[in-house]
């Protein structure tokens, strides 16, 4: 499976711009998966939400800021969820704004609880990298904050 890429969106730059104006945080609170596939982002960043119906919304499970322009947020379809198909990512701010959104090319596949006897978990490390001199000043509402 190839890794998506994450655009962040026209009013996911707005929030950041801003909340660093503002000496605040961008919050992402949750993410959504969706069922569309096979698209690339708006290269302009004007998404405004997923292009598929929302099969699954949770928690961010963790994330790491390891610079001032990157970080990565930890997202965690467990086990429980599923039989589904999917193809689209967005997470999205305390406020209900779509941040950022990747789409796979083509359909991916969560199975529920146990396939082959193992239960099966899909992980995704969403990497948001900025262009310098825009900090990324993030807050990540987690199950488990790094």
């Amino acid at each position: 499976m190839t890794a998506p890429y994450f655009q962040v969106t026209t009013a996911g730059l707005a929030a950041q711009q801003v909340a660093s104006l503002n000496g605040a945080r961008v919050t992402i609170s949750s993410f959504r998966i969706g069922s569309a596939f096979g698209y690339e982002p708006d290269p302009t960043g004007g998404e405004i939400g997923l292009r598929g119906s929302i099969q699954y919304t949770g928690l961010p499970a963790s994330s790491v800021i390891y610079d001032e322009e990157t970080i990565s947020i930890k997202c965690i379809l467990p086990p429980s969820a599923g039989p589904f198909s999917f193809g689209e990512i967005g997470l999205y701010t305390a406020d209900n704004v779509l941040f950022a959104s990747a789409a796979w090319p083509i359909a991916q596949y969560k199975y529920q609880a146990v396939v082959n006897g193992s239960p099966q978990e899909w992980e995704f490390n969403c990497m948001l990298k900025f262009t310098p001199g825009s900090p990324a000043q993030f807050n990540v509402i987690s199950t488990n904050s790094v």
